[in-house]
């Protein structure tokens, strides 16, 4: 079975230009993880560390780990559970903030972050700003409660590995990079680290190592095979591009940034609900591929939604038969909770051996046929949840694939209160002729 590997791309603004940051993930369980810390699609990290300085800027080292000095002197844990060997915050916190001082604003081409450890403290959750330092208002030291935007620091990107369904136990490489170059010139880069869960107090990830690295670095070391990456057929690169537009912004022409808009004839097929409930006041599944979109933020029977009170469902499409697949792209709408989207998708043939086409939750597809292709959060962690919300898979370098079928594990976008199913407008499952030549384009079927 093949594994694509996931690029979330994310927008970022460095200097006057406007990027595209790529976050490529890999995952090596507990029975595969070495000291070689070898990843299919993110580099190995640096042999010499990063040079600079790491500070912690709130919160409080555990004092079980190593120093910050950890995350940048080039060595790196040979075994599972090495505390001394590994930074990380104190146990029962919720994470903190740290900063590196590079000693001069540097070219920076990628952030690699490395993390071990055989359970829940090996996942990695952050976002990561960066700063000149020259900037008017600049707050060298933001704790939390302070939104680093607000006073000099440029957002890069955020960062979450959880596996969905799988032991959260092995190794995790991150690797951030942008797709037209150097992600920027900065002095300063700051990690707001989150705890990957609250169920006990042991949730603070086991970091290996941090590496920021400029142009010349990352040539250094992939000359030297320090770092490796595979384009082979049987590991395609999957590209994530989400897009969000505010409750205030947001109207019925679903312009989002980054994302196609919707196609006009919608997607050819049917979709079928193969695990959960439809909410009373949805509209049926036929609205997720009608080519018409709601004219206002809080439309439901104009928008297809699980049941309130439930924790999501499984959405098939059946295209009535195997075609390429050029882009998935999803589309929401709605005032609060109920705009993000939270869903896995894979996609199949029908001819593999043991598939099965309705896969209920508690079933692992990729045990039964199916091919996983990406996953999907555009849940905002410091801002409104409400507006619009735009996804578009695509492959790095052509179609994602072959496929009949396209199964959308939904999953609720919270679970405080029972109004959490996302609102999705549309879901389009585009072949090559019938995408835009331009992202920014309306869809080659036309566009409402």
């Amino acid at each position: 079975m093949r594994h694509f590997p996931i690029y979330l791309a994310l927008a970022a603004f460095a200097a006057a230009t406007h990027a595209e940051v790529t976050v490529v993930t890999g995952h090596n369980n507990n029975g595969g993880a070495t000291e070689a810390f070898s990843f299919p699609h993110v580099p190995r990290p640096a042999k010499n560390g990063t040079a600079g300085t790491f500070t912690i800027i709130d919160g409080q080292a555990d004092g079980n780990g190593g120093g910050v000095d950890k995350l940048n002197d080039g060595k790196l844990p040979t075994e599972e559970d090495q505390r001394g060997e590994n930074f990380f915050f104190n146990a029962g916190t919720e994470g903190g903030r740290l900063r590196l001082d590079l000693d001069e604003v540097k070219t920076i081409q990628q952030i690699n972050t490395y993390s071990w450890h055989p359970n829940t403290r090996g996942p990695q959750v952050y976002k990561v700003y960066a700063a000149t330092g020259t900037k008017d208002g600049f707050n060298a030291q933001p704790k939390r409660g302070t939104d680093p935007k607000t006073c000099g620091w440029t957002f890069i990107a955020s960062v979450d590995t959880h596996p969905k369904d799988s032991d959260p136990g092995g190794q995790y490489g991150v690797s951030i990079s942008d797709s037209a170059g150097p992600l920027g010139e900065y002095r300063y880069l700051l990690f707001d680290c989150v705890c990957t869960e609250t169920d006990d107090q042991f949730g603070n990830t086991f970091y290996s190592e941090i590496n920021v690295l400029g142009p010349a670095e990352v040539a250094s070391a992939a000359d030297s095979n320090a770092q490796t990456s595979s384009t082979s057929d049987e590991n395609r690169q999957v590209l994530v591009l989400t897009g969000h537009v505010a409750a205030g912004d947001a109207t019925e022409a679903f312009h989002i940034p980054r994302v196609p808009r919707p196609a006009k004839t919608g997607t050819a097929g049917t979709f079928t609900v193969i695990d959960g409930d439809i909410d009373g006041n949805s509209g049926g599944v036929e609205k997720l591929n009608d080519g018409k979109l709601p004219t206002k933020e809080d439309e439901p029977a104009e928008n297809f939604f699980f049941s309130a009170g439930t924790p999501g469902g499984r959405l098939l499409v059946d295209l009535n038969e195997v075609k390429p697949i050029q882009q998935i792209n999803t589309y929401s709408w709605h005032t609060g909770t109920r705009a993000p989207q939270v869903y896995r998708v894979y996609g199949a043939t029908g001819a593999e051996a043991g598939f099965k086409s309705e896969p209920r939750q508690g079933t692992k597809p990729t045990t039964c046929g199916w091919t996983f292709i990406a996953s999907a959060d555009t849940r905002p962690r410091n801002a409104e949840k409400g507006g619009q919300y735009g996804v578009s898979i695509r492959g790095a370098a052509g179609a994602l694939g072959d496929y009949r079928y396209i199964l959308f594990d939904c999953s609720s976008t919270e679970s405080t209160d029972q109004f959490g199913n996302t609102f999705y407008s549309e879901i389009n499952v585009l072949g090559p002729s019938e995408v835009a030549p331009n992202g920014d384009a309306e869809q080659a079927v036309g566009a409402k």
